[in-house]
């Protein structure tokens, strides 16, 4: 079988914001290339095998909250030898600028995208908004948008309250509304909560023909770093540039987190929080029996805070 992996270590865990895209730019060209679109975006080309992944990123999130603090497209050129295509942005720009449609006018002139055999864009939150709108660029491709906005146009987001902050912001020109854009594309799975009513009028207005709406439960807006800490943010990537991402497979990667030590945690602090120490306590007792070893050693400390907790039985 034929492997396009690349080995090499991004070294760009605890950089700061200058180092970090200076280190980042000297792998794109080491790689692939490097290129700077404005003064607020950059595009990073890691050239490897016949598949593409085209990921939206926030660089100030990535460089606090990935692991090893690089775009999670690296590991994919890594790991699994795709090619990988990331656009970061420095602040909230929801990716609104002129240097970056004619970045993405030039690589539809130059045919980049046809010269793969599947693209995938992929977002989360603004970057999935993003990743749904720019995936025009490339007619046939795939989209993993994760809590993705449909638009932040304050006359068809009003419901939003985020959009009352980007009034200035133009979402009616090119690469503009979101749910039109994706029209082009052979599938796109948008994940949203369902306990977060906000993300699910936005991915309502992304129902169309080729669109499958996947649900999660209480996870909140972070989907990025949950799935990440469940261990199933890779699989999503696989079965999504596969083009197989169903309700069953979504539903069979989540029951899959009630054995992982990071999701059990984050139910025992969750039902702490909302003042079930019962709940937490049931939740506690299911966690110690799925886990060992290292996974069971965090599963006590955070046990061990919970029974040391003030009670909040009286209150409720």
């Amino acid at each position: 079988m034929t492997t396009h992996a690349i080995s090499f270590d991004a070294g760009l865990a605890d950089l700061k914001a200058d180092a970090w895209m200076e280190r980042v730019q000297e792998i794109g060209t080491a790689i692939g290339e490097f290129k700077k679109l404005g003064p607020n975006h950059n595009a990073v080309l890691l050239d490897a095998g016949p598949k593409l992944l085209v990921s939206f990123e926030d660089a100030n999130a990535l460089r606090q909250t990935a692991k090893g603090g690089e775009p999670r497209s690296f590991a994919h050129t890594r790991r699994d030898g795709w090619s990988t295509l990331t656009i970061l942005c420095s602040r909230a720009t929801w990716f609104r600028d002129e240097a970056v449609y004619e970045y993405f006018d030039q690589l539809i002139d130059d045919g980049f995208f046809d010269e793969y055999e599947q693209v995938l864009f992929y977002g989360q939150g603004p970057c999935g908004y993003a990743a749904a709108a720019f995936s025009v660029a490339a007619p046939g491709a795939r989209v993993l948008a994760l809590s993705p906005m449909a638009t932040m146009n304050s006359r068809l987001a009003a419901f939003d309250p985020r959009s009352r902050a980007l009034k200035r912001v133009d979402f009616t020109s090119r690469y503009g509304y979101a749910p039109d854009m994706i029209e082009a594309a052979d599938h796109a799975y948008i994940i949203h909560d369902v306990n977060r009513r906000i993300d699910c009028i936005h991915a309502g207005m992304f129902v169309r023909k080729n669109v499958t709406l996947l649900r999660t439960f209480g996870i909140g807006v972070h989907l990025d770093q949950a799935f990440e800490d469940f261990d199933i943010l890779e699989d999503l990537f696989h079965a999504a540039m596969a083009g197989s991402l169903t309700t069953a497979i979504f539903a069979d990667q989540l029951r899959a987190r009630r054995e992982n030590a990071a999701y059990l945690c984050w139910i025992i602090e969750r039902a702490k929080e909302m003042g079930h120490p019962k709940l937490a306590k049931m939740a506690s007792a299911v966690a110690v029996k799925l886990v060992d070893g290292d996974d069971l050693i965090s599963l006590h400390n955070v046990i061990g805070k919970q029974q040391n907790a003030p009670s909040t039985e009286a209150a409720e």
